[in-house]
């Protein structure tokens, strides 16, 4: 019972002094703007096991415009023409490697080349308009982690670009650097209240100990 009880306080010693920082999430707004008109994308990247997860969202707030994703092109520092890298997604119809121009209209050209880019969805709007797409990423045999994206380039290239109800004419090349390090959950301080508490879990192990001596 000796052991129990100092597991136990020190178990409620490492919960009061603060909380295991959830996985970490990494999002920014890619938002150089090096094409016609101006679009504004959330990116997300979250690790999923021996994966990356993406997630691109268009963000009209600043800009006005909403568009239709059609590519997305990245760089990671764990790139090796030797790998088999691959993307998963319902929206994804085309992948490739060192390119500025993954094909279907969807290039981002003077940028690049970039490491890998996927082609989303077809072009124009007629059969799609994704203004939010999810997919995962990995390679073959390996593992990619969040970590690899940290300070490197991305470009999303984005088609018919306009306002909501408009005719939506326009063309969009947008650039980013992915932040490092993320944002991390901040530690939880130990409460005022939490230091009588180990205070008085202490007294009452003292006098345990001398009751059984």
């Amino acid at each position: 019972m000796k052991y129990f009880g100092t597991f136990s306080a020190a178990a409620l010693v490492a919960g009061l002094m603060g909380a295991t920082p959830a996985s970490a999430l990494t999002t920014f707004t890619a938002s150089d703007n090096f094409g016609t008109d101006p679009v504004e994308v959330v990116i997300a990247i979250d690790q999923m096991g021996d994966e990356v997860q993406f997630t691109l969202t268009i963000d009209s707030s600043s800009t006005g415009n909403i568009g239709d994703l059609r590519a997305f092109y990245f760089d990671f520092s764990s790139f090796s023409a030797a790998e088999s890298y691959y993307a998963t997604g319902a929206a994804i119809t085309d992948t490739g490697t060192t390119t500025s121009n993954v094909g279907g209209g969807g290039n981002v050209n003077p940028r690049g080349p970039f490491d890998f880019a996927v082609e989303i969805g077809t072009s124009g709007i007629g059969s799609d308009d994704y203004q939010m797409v999810s997919f995962l990423f990995g390679v073959t045999g390996g593992t990619i982690l969040e970590s690899d994206f940290f300070a490197e380039s991305v470009a999303v290239r984005t088609t018919s670009v306009g306002a909501p109800g408009s005719a939506r004419g326009g063309s969009s090349k947008t650039g980013g650097t992915v932040p490092t390090p993320p944002n991390e959950p901040p530690m939880v301080p130990l409460p005022a209240g939490g230091l009588l508490l180990l205070s008085a879990l202490g007294g009452a192990m003292v006098m345990k100990r001398r009751k059984k001596a």
